[in-house]
Order: structure tokens, then C-alpha cells, then sequence
């Protein structure tokens, strides 16, 4: 367990940490309007990539046979990543295509198809317990994209070009590393295509995609009302304080993650006992990490946004501080909304991050009006206590029903 949770972290690492460079190398580099539309195009297609990916990395890492299963989950995500492109191609174009920044948007989109193909090959390994692939692909593709986008631009000083260059490199990857290295495209056959059982997983794992597409546009409502009240600018200065604590939330899933499969062997078993000592030690740890961070940014809060963007974001520093807030209280109870997917509780998930995405839509209505970006930190905060009590409490009753789902 020590050997995958060390490769899952390190290629969560290097990958999180080109995501977060090319915010940094943005910030630095460009204007804060290219960080506003970077940022507000990934805040569009990220909901409906992860709808349209109807979780199939979990899928498929809790399947009995990923070999089995793989080529249907493949054509599955082609299918529905191919249909979100689509859509998202006629939105941006509307919405852009009178702006000098109209081609950054096009290329986040045919960035997230490569990633929503890669999800599935991660799920294939996560079943088979391979987490050291998953590590190195994220090694490889992280360190490539970010290297190749520093270099471009650095050549020909033009970010739309840096952009297309990341692009054709995260293909080139894709082929070459996570298909053809590890013999994973023997496992894709046009001629086993089957068409039912493509629209039975797409069905099945729809409630999922919802939850996560619900998720995401709760944690991007902030930017949809800051885009709208005060502009694209102060979008670009809330994404790069939002997206450093992101970074960590994602990097704390990956140790999650690869307590999935642990979790649900307990269930099959009717351990109660192990599944709840396990769930209540990751959490202690989650409270514990977010403690620090707090601390660390109270002292040296301006210090470290000084260091990673530049002055004008260090201004920004009591934001920050209230951003580490929801970071701790993720920490502490993201461990929960795991333990519920792992016993099945699904649908109900759709209902609680409705209503999550609902209380946050009404508290930055209310609150970055007169607030600004201290308002959306409060709405946060205030959301995502709400939503991880909601969770502890449904984690809780299904442990009183002894593992017996009712979903």
C-alpha cells in the first residue's frame, strides 16, 4: 500500500505541479486577462468533461475485469468526450469569437479530450493495482506539457502558439506513453464494439457524472459571478489564489484514491469496524495538514504569494487566508463523500451537490456584490461546511444500517 500511495502522490505531484506552473508562468509572463480567460474556459469545460466522463476511472477501477471491460469504457468516453467538445466548441464560440483570446478556450477543449482518455487507462491500472503506471504517465505528461509551453513561448514569445504547442505534445504522449508503453491499445477493437453495452455504462455511471459536473460548477460559481459583477481580471486574480488550494485538495484526493480499493474489500466483507478506524484516521490526518497550511499562511502568507505570482496577488493575502479555511475543511471530510461512493450511495450524491451548488450560487449573489473576493471566500467556506456535514451525516447512517444500501 506504502509503494502505491508514494507513486500516486509523486505523479499527482509533477502533474498538479505543471498545472500549477503554467497558472505561474501566466501570471508572470502574460497579463492577468490571459490567467482570467485561461481559467473562465477551464471553469466552462471542466463540468461537462467530468459529465460526460460518468466517473469511468472509478468504473473501471471497481470492475471484476478491467481487461474485459476496457475497450467498452474507451469507446464510452470517446463517444461522450467527442459530444462535450462539440458543445463546448459552439459555446466559446458565441461567447468569443469576437475576442483576441478566442483560440485559448478552443485549446482547453481538445486538451481535456486527451485527459478524458487518460482517466480510463488510470482506471484500468487502479483495478489491476498498478498505481506505479499511473505515477509515471502523470510524470511524463507533466513534465512535457509544461516543459514544451515554457520553451515555445520562450521562442516565439506568443501564448496562443505555446498553447497548440502543449496541445500537439499531451497527443504525442498520449500515443506513445500511456497507449503503445504499456500494450494498453491490444485492449481497443473497433470490431468489439458493442452498442448497448457502450449506452449501459454510459447510463449507469451518468448519476456519477452528475455529481461530479455538479461539484465542479459549485466550485466554479465563484468565477461565473465574479466574470459577471466585476470582470474577467479579478476572475485571473481569484483563479490563481483558488487554484493553488485546489492543487492541494486534488494532491489529499490522491491519497483517497488509492484507499478505494481498501475500502472496498472491508465492505465486501462486513468489516464495519476496519472501514470506520480507516476513514477516522485519514480524516485526523486531513485536519491535521489543514492546520498547518492554515498556519503557514497566516505567517508567511504575503511572503509565499509574493514568491510564486507577484506583488499586485500578494495584496490578495486575506483571501488567501480564507481559501486555506475551506482547504482544511476539505481535508478533513472529502474522505467521507469516498466512503459513500465506495457503498453505493450514488443518486442521493446528484441531490446533495445540488443543493451544495445551490447555497453557493445564493451566498455569492449576495456576498461578492458588496464583498468582492473576500464575499466569494465566505460563500465557500460557508458551502463547504455545509456540504461535508451533509456527508458525514449520510457516512454515518449507513454505517448504523451496517453496510445495507438502500440506493
Amino acid at each position: 500500500m506504502i509503494v502505491n500511495v508514494i507513486w500516486n502522490i509523486s505523479g499527482k505531484v509533477f502533474f498538479l505541479g505543471a498545472q500549477f506552473l503554467l497558472v505561474v508562468f501566466l501570471t508572470k509572463k502574460t497579463d492577468i486577462q490571459t490567467v482570467g480567460y485561461y481559467t473562465y474556459a477551464l471553469s466552462i469545460a471542466a463540468p461537462i468533461f467530468l459529465l460526460s466522463g460518468f466517473h469511468g476511472k472509478m468504473m473501471l477501477a471497481i470492475e471484476k475485469s478491467a481487461i474485459k471491460s476496457f475497450n467498452v469504457y474507451f469507446f464510452s468516453r470517446l463517444l461522450t468526450s467527442s459530444i462535450a467538445s462539440i458543445i463546448l466548441f459552439i459555446i466559446f464560440f458565441f461567447k468569443f469569437y469576437e475576442n483576441q483570446y478566442f483560440l485559448i478556450p478552443l485549446a482547453v477543449v481538445l486538451i481535456k479530450i486527451i485527459d478524458s482518455l487518460v482517466e480510463i487507462n488510470h482506471g484500468f491500472f487502479q483495478n489491476t493495482g498498478n498505481m506505479k503506471e499511473i505515477g509515471i504517465s502523470q510524470i511524463i505528461r507533466g513534465t512535457a506539457t509544461i516543459t514544451s509551453f515554457i520553451i515555445i513561448f520562450f521562442l516565439f514569445n506568443d501564448v496562443l502558439l505555446a498553447f497548440f504547442g502543449m496541445l500537439f505534445i499531451s497527443l504525442f504522449v498520449y500515443f506513445f506513453s500511456d497507449l503503445i508503453r504499456n500494450n494498453i491499445y491490444r485492449l481497443v477493437s473497433l470490431r468489439s464494439i458493442s452498442i448497448n453495452k457502450t449506452l449501459k455504462v454510459i447510463k449507469k455511471g451518468l448519476p456519477l457524472g452528475l455529481v461530479l459536473m455538479l461539484g465542479s460548477i459549485s466550485s466554479y460559481i465563484p468565477i461565473y459571478i465574479l466574470e459577471y459583477q466585476l470582470g474577467i481580471e479579478f476572475v485571473g486574480i481569484f483563479s490563481a489564489l483558488l487554484f493553488l488550494t485546489q492543487s492541494l485538495t486534488i494532491l489529499m484526493s490522491s491519497i483517497w484514491e488509492t484507499l478505494i480499493s481498501r475500502l472496498k474489500n472491508y465492505r465486501d466483507k462486513g468489516l464495519i469496524k476496519e472501514f470506520t478506524n480507516l476513514i477516522s484516521k485519514v480524516s485526523i490526518f486531513g485536519f491535521i495538514a489543514g492546520l498547518i497550511s492554515i498556519l503557514a499562511t497566516y505567517l508567511w502568507g504575503r511572503e509565499i504569494l509574493t514568491l510564486i505570482y507577484n506583488e499586485d496577488i500578494s495584496n490578495y493575502y486575506q483571501v488567501f487566508l480564507l481559501l486555506m479555511i475551506v482547504l482544511m475543511l476539505r481535508f478533513i471530510g472529502g474522505i467521507w463523500s469516498v466512503a459513500v461512493t465506495v457503498l453505493n450511495y450514488h443518486k442521493i450524491q446528484v441531490l446533495i451537490n445540488a443543493f451544495s451548488s445551490l447555497l453557493l450560487l445564493i451566498l455569492c449573489s449576495f456576498f461578492i456584490p458588496d464583498y468582492g473576493l473576500i464575499g466569494a471566500a465566505y460563500a465557500i467556506i460557508v458551502s463547504t461546511l455545509a456540504t461535508r456535514l451533509i456527508f458525514y451525516i449520510l457516512y454515518q447512517y449507513s454505517i448504523r444500517r451496517g453496510f445495507e444500501v438502500v440506493n
